[in-house]
C-alpha cells in the first residue's frame, strides 16, 4: 500500500555556501517610524504562500518556509523578465538526504510583500523545477522565501487570520500570558524545538529534536533511526511519503501517540517516517531527530524571536481537533492552463477507491454531482478526509469516455 497524500518537504541543505552576515543583507520599510508591518499570506494545502513582487512590476507566489536557510527561484522562467547574473554554481541536498542537486546563486534581487522591501537579495535558482508546486497546491508558485529575509525580526504567524507579522527586535514587546515561552535553538538561521515523544501507549518518552519547517505540509516527520526508542507503530502505510527536493521519500505513514513540548501535548499525531542513510553527516541536520510541519503548527499562533531563540505559542480553536488523513486512497494533482482540472495520480490498493475501480490517469470531472471546477484542491482533499462512512460519487473521463463511481470512505490508518 502506498501514501495516499503526497506531502512536500522543504528542508534544503547548502553544501559550500556559508550564511552571509546580516550586515550584507539590507532590509527597508516603507515607512521606517512602524514598528512592525503585516504580510497577509493564502493558506493552501497546508502550505503558507505569500506574494512577492519584483522589481516592482512582476508579481510572483513564494512559500513562507523557515526550513529553508536562503531564499530560492524554483520557476527559472521568471527570470526572463529580471535583471540578472550569475556569481557561481552552489550544490543543494534535498529532503531525501541523499541527492546533491544544482543550483546558482544571483548575487542580488529586489522585491517587495506587503510594506517590506527587499534590496539586493541573495537568491538561488534551480537548474530545473524539481518540486512542481502546483500540482499540489493548485496556485502557480514560484519559489521558497527562506530565513535570509526574515530572521533579523521577530516573526509572529497567525494561521487563523492568515497573517505573518514582522516586528523589528529592538521594538518587540513579549505577548501576555495567553501566550507560552517555548525554549527553541537557532541554527543557520533555522528554528528547532526540543519535544517528548511517545510511540505507544505504554511506552517511555523520548527526547527529540525537532525542526520547525512551515515548508513541510505535514504534522511530524520522525527519522526512525536517528534513535533506539524511535520504532514504526504497528499499524503503518509504505510507500512515497513525500516529496523533497530529491524526489519522492520512501518510507512510512503512521501514528505517535504523544507529543508533548512546554505544557501542549497532542495525541494520535500522524506521523511520515523516513530512515536516513547510514553516511549522512550529523552536522548537515543539526543532529535532529525529524520535523514538525505546518499540520501541527496551524493549530497555534507563533512567535518566534531569532535573537533570543524563544518562540511563544498560544493554541487557537483547531489545537485539540483529530489529526485526519484521507480515506479514499487517492492521490489526486492538479493541471491545466488554470489548474482546475484533477486527475488521479495514483490510487492505494485494496483502498475504496481501488474497490470501487478508479485507475491512474482518470480525470474527475464530478464530485457528489456537482462539477468539478466548483473545487479547489484543498475542498477536494478535505471532503476525501471526512467521516468514515460517508459516501463519495465520482463522474471521470477515461479514454474519452464517461464512468460514474461510488465508494465509502474508510479508515486506512
Amino acid at each position: 500500500m502506498s501514501v495516499t497524500r503526497v506531502t512536500i518537504i522543504l528542508v534544503l541543505f547548502f553544501m559550500g555556501w556559508k550564511t552571509l552576515p546580516a550586515q550584507n543583507l539590507p532590509y527597508s520599510l516603507d515607512n521606517l517610524d512602524k514598528k512592525k508591518v503585516e504580510i497577509p499570506f493564502e493558506y493552501e494545502n497546508h502550505f503558507i504562500i505569500i506574494k512577492l513582487r519584483f522589481n516592482n512590476f512582476l508579481n510572483t507566489r513564494f512559500i513562507f518556509d523557515t526550513g529553508a536557510e536562503h531564499t530560492i527561484i524554483t520557476k527559472k522562467d521568471i527570470l526572463k523578465f529580471l535583471p540578472y547574473q550569475y556569481v557561481r554554481e552552489i550544490k543543494i541536498v534535498g529532503a531525501d538526504l541523499s541527492q546533491t542537486l544544482k543550483a546558482h546563486l544571483i548575487a542580488g534581487m529586489n522585491f517587495t510583500t506587503g510594506n517590506l522591501g527587499a534590496t539586493y537579495q541573495p537568491v538561488l535558482v534551480l537548474e530545473e523545477d524539481y518540486f512542481r508546486f502546483e500540482e499540489y497546491t493548485g496556485l502557480q508558485i514560484h519559489g521558497i522565501l527562506g530565513a535570509n529575509i526574515f530572521r533579523n525580526f521577530v516573526v509572529q504567524i497567525d494561521y487563523k487570520r492568515k497573517v505573518i507579522t514582522l516586528t523589528k527586535p529592538n521594538l518587540f514587546t513579549p505577548p501576555g500570558k495567553n501566550f507560552k515561552k517555548v525554549p527553541i535553538k537557532i541554527h543557520k538561521n533555522k528554528p528547532y524545538l526540543a519535544v517528548d515523544l511517545k510511540m505507544n501507549r505504554d511506552s517511555q518518552p523520548i527526547p527529540a529534536k525537532l525542526l520547525l519547517d512551515t515548508g513541510a505540509s505535514l504534522a511530524l516527520m520522525l527519522h526512525n533511526n536517528s534513535h533506539p526508542s524511535i520504532k514504526l507503530p504497528e499499524m503503518v502505510v509504505k510507500g512515497n511519503i513525500g516529496k523533497g527536493l530529491g524526489g519522492y521519500l520512501e518510507g512510512y505513514l503512521g501514528r505517535t501517540q504523544e507529543i508533548a513540548f512546554s505544557g501542549f501535548e497532542m495525541q494520535e499525531v500522524l506521523t511520515n517516517f523516513q530512515e536516513l542513510s547510514g553516511n549522512i553527516d550529523s552536522n548537515l541536520i543539526y543532529s535532529r531527530n525529524g520535523i514538525l510541519g505546518n499540520k501541527i503548527l496551524e493549530r497555534f499562533e507563533v512567535i518566534l524571536d531569532y535573537q533570543h531563540e524563544i518562540a511563544y505559542m498560544r493554541p487557537n480553536n483547531n489545537y485539540k481537533a483529530p489529526f485526519e488523513f484521507d480515506k479514499s486512497g487517492l492521490v489526486i494533482v492538479a493541471g491545466g492552463a488554470n489548474l482546475n482540472q484533477f486527475t488521479i495520480q495514483s490510487v492505494v490498493a485494496n483502498s475504496p477507491a481501488a474497490e470501487a475501480g478508479l485507475k491512474d490517469g482518470d480525470t474527475i470531472t464530478n464530485i457528489n454531482g456537482w462539477p468539478v471546477w466548483l473545487y479547489s484542491l484543498e475542498n477536494i482533499s478535505s471532503r476525501l478526509s471526512k467521516k468514515e462512512g460517508n459516501k463519495v460519487r465520482l463522474t471521470i473521463r477515461r479514454d474519452d469516455q464517461k464512468h460514474k463511481y461510488k465508494f465509502v470512505l474508510r479508515r486506512l490508518i
